[in-house]
């Protein structure tokens, strides 16, 4: 069973040699940024001085010797290559990621920016205005496939971000003022795509049957792994295409907002893609058993916090990232308190918890710890002010416990009050106990 969507035309678009140019902006040379790689196969991005990152289903061996060129000098970056473990093949986009650890670090280079968990769930968002969405803004743009004429020279220097959507008029595709955008699979259900599941426009129903039936996942799940970009219709009613071809494999998803480039996934077919929000944790593993200063390096921009920024004042339930001088080991704490300024304080070095931080060990935490205290509410917002049935999460002081409540009541002010402290009920809440509430936020 091949899993790879099948884009129209896409032999055509492969033998294009100006395809990489539709829609965006040619870069050469000087003018290619420093984390674009890429061969004759596929693309690639410099994520650390050390280590590449691209698609696993590019032509690749589990630690096989492979080189990239760098797309700015034509140098080859070479390397050991390693395929994400989950990875299931077969033309798959989930979990289609690799990274390669380079022979010699590349200190000198600039890196992409890897935004943190907070960060990509704000620029991965649905767009929200009314769809279709014609007047060429948007944020998403590819960095994709390179106009190389055959030429290993030639195919490292010129290089396209492809941006906009295209449409074939006349025997050929010329781009459109159509900027693409990312929409959600929930909301491609609910809107313009209602058989998005069972049809080609963005996943085919084998691999739909395949990840709700055999993986268990919900539509919730496919949004958090995979990035989709529909093709569209124009306001003519002619099909507009999304541009990515097979060449473009391994190349970088990127979000650009105020003069940042951000990586937020690979680029792995013509629609369905790698969204690297759910792979981070087997890269940084993956890495740190390699060289933990390149762990490091990726692990403290996907966290995004830095101990003693915003003068030591952050959200409880925080996750924070410690390169430990005393052992030597990198290690992530949860801020469980404020002192009474409303700051932090010190990390603990003996692998113990504090007053202020939960040890949470070396390993690097799966994307829902991360986004745990985001999921409920937390007390004191919106003035206490909430609705009968919000689930709310609390770092318990007295005990070390993170806890759950539902709010049942609500003070003759329209306001709540404090949780118990002794896991138990009281006029306001009610005590849903230490376990993830299998529960849906109201």
């Amino acid at each position: 069973m091949k899993f790879m969507l099948k884009m129209v035309f896409v032999g055509l678009l492969c033998s294009s040699k100006v395809f990489a140019m539709f829609g965006g902006v040619k870069l050469s040379g000087e003018d290619a940024p420093d984390w674009a790689l890429g061969n004759f196969s596929c693309g690639a991005t410099l994520i650390a001085p050390r280590v590449i990152l691209t698609a696993a289903h590019c032509p690749i061996q589990n630690n096989n010797k492979i080189g990239y060129y760098h797309r700015k000098t034509g140098d080859i970056l070479s390397g050991t290559a390693y395929k994400y473990d989950g990875y299931i093949g077969d033309g798959a986009s989930l979990n289609d990621v690799a990274i390669i650890f380079l022979d010699k670090s590349y200190d000198e280079l600039n890196t992409i920016s890897l935004p943190s968990y907070n960060l990509e769930n704000t620029l991965l968002t649905d767009n929200d205005l009314p769809f279709p969405y014609f007047d060429g803004k948007g944020g998403v743009a590819l960095y994709g496939k390179v106009h190389y004429n055959g030429q290993p020279y030639n195919f490292a220097r010129d290089v396209g971000y492809m941006n906009k959507y295209y449409k074939y008029i006349d025997g050929h595709y010329e781009p459109g003022n159509y900027r693409m955008i990312y929409m959600s699979l929930n909301r491609m259900l609910k809107g313009p795509y209602p058989r998005a599941l069972t049809s080609n426009i963005v996943l085919n129903s084998d691999y739909s049957n395949f990840l709700m039936n055999d993986k268990k996942m919900t539509i919730s799940d496919i949004d958090n792994e995979l990035i989709m970009f529909p093709s569209r219709v124009s306001s003519e009613g002619s099909v507009i295409y999304n541009p990515i071809a097979s060449g473009d494999s391994g190349g970088t998803i990127v979000y650009e907002k105020n003069g940042k480039t951000n990586m937020i996934g690979v680029i792995s077919g013509s629609q369905s893609h790698a969204r690297l929000k759910s792979n981070w944790k087997w890269i940084i593993d993956k890495v740190s058993a390699l060289s933990k200063d390149d762990a490091f390096y990726i692990a403290k921009q996907i966290i995004g916090n830095k101990w003693g920024a915003n003068d030591r004042k952050g959200n409880t339930g925080d996750i924070f990232i410690y390169n430990n001088p005393y052992n030597g080991d990198i290690e992530y704490f949860r801020l469980r308190q404020l002192g009474s300024d409303d700051r932090y304080w010190y990390f603990p070095t003996d692998k113990q918890n504090n007053y202020y931080w939960e040890y949470l060990g070396t390993d690097y935490p799966e994307v829902k710890e991360f986004e745990l205290f985001n999921t409920f509410n937390r007390w004191g917002a919106n003035d206490r002010k909430g609705n009968i049935g919000d689930i709310f999460i609390y770092s318990d002081p007295y005990n070390g416990d993170i806890e759950y409540f539902k709010l049942k009541q609500l003070g003759s002010d329209d306001r709540y009050w404090y949780f118990p402290t002794d896991k138990q009920n009281n006029y306001y809440w009610e005590y849903l106990g230490t376990n993830y509430p299998d529960i849906e936020k109201k």
